[in-house]
């Protein structure tokens, strides 16, 4: 697993812990805009075929992180879900 996920992953952690289901729940329902979305697959078509400018390589790595940190928030949401089923 990358470091920096493991990073993140360990500042999440006191996150879990305030978190209610509600919270949690809304989390889970986050979607990217349509809008972000094909910004997204235009970068990547374009990153795939090696003609990223430095700013779109920029732009691009930034989604892809805020991706990921998204992804994070979600899986410490679905902890979140499942220890309160758990209680």
């Amino acid at each position: 697993m990358d470091k920096a996920i493991l990073i993140l992953e360990e500042f999440l952690e006191p996150i879990q812990e305030t978190l209610n289901a509600e919270q949690a729940r809304r989390l889970l329902n986050y979607k990217v805009s349509p809008a972000m979305l094909t910004v997204l697959d235009d970068l990547a078509t374009k990153s795939d075929a090696g003609t990223l400018t430095s700013e779109e390589c920029a732009e691009y790595e930034a989604l892809v992180e805020t991706g990921e940190f998204i992804a994070l928030m979600q899986a410490t949401a679905r902890e979140v879900l499942d220890r309160d089923r758990l209680t």
